[in-house]
């Protein structure tokens, strides 16, 4: 058993013998939990308490793409998850069996529900709900419950995207050189769980 004290990166598990796929460069934060079929690509990072759930489809998180705290990411049957190049999910959002295209952010409590795309360099604001199967195009702010288009993103909040996302990266960057949620850690702290 490893005692609290050593846990320096989250959880991963495999779902009918398929396990995670996780890059070097990815961090996992102690907390995180990875199941299954989900591929994790450079740069990206997962917060505390979020799950990444790839079961019935599969999951994935494109390079430089975060996942903050206690999010969920998860499908359906047929019904994968993509989250795009440089894309920030907020704290408590849910992008369940939905497509996020490259440069968006879904805001805190936001949810993308199943077969939902949504455009590039989009904005899912704080709370809002994507249903199933709508179509969000590129450059959107969608606010409400449902979402509704409001306006267009403009040139500076994409701007301010792509910082988010490359300042969550240098957040990543200076954990892993602390020594925590790094992918070797990930693997090695599951093999002690399980047999030491």
């Amino acid at each position: 058993m490893i005692a609290p004290a050593h846990i320096t990166a989250g959880l991963i598990f495999p779902y009918h013998g398929i396990w995670p796929t996780i890059a070097p460069t990815a961090y996992i934060a102690p907390g995180a939990v990875i199941i299954g079929n989900v591929t994790i690509e450079d740069e990206c990072s997962v917060w505390s308490n979020a799950v990444m759930r790839g079961d019935m489809a599969p999951v994935y998180l494109r390079r430089g793409a975060n996942v903050q705290e206690n999010c969920t990411v998860h499908v359906d049957a047929d019904t994968p998850a993509t989250i795009g190049e440089y894309c920030v999910i907020g704290h408590n959002a849910i992008v369940h069996g939905a497509t996020i295209a490259p440069g968006s952010m879904v805001a805190m409590h936001a949810t993308v529900l199943n077969r939902a795309t949504v455009g590039a360099g989009s904005i899912v604001a704080a709370a809002a709900m994507i249903p199933e199967d709508a179509t969000i195009p590129p450059r959107s702010m969608v606010m409400g419950v449902p979402g509704k288009i409001r306006r267009e993103v403009t040139d500076d909040e994409i701007a301010r995207l792509r910082n988010n996302a490359e300042r969550y990266i240098g957040y990543s960057r200076e954990y892993l050189a602390s020594g925590m949620g790094r992918v070797a850690d990930l693997v090695r702290g599951l093999a002690e769980a399980t047999h030491g």
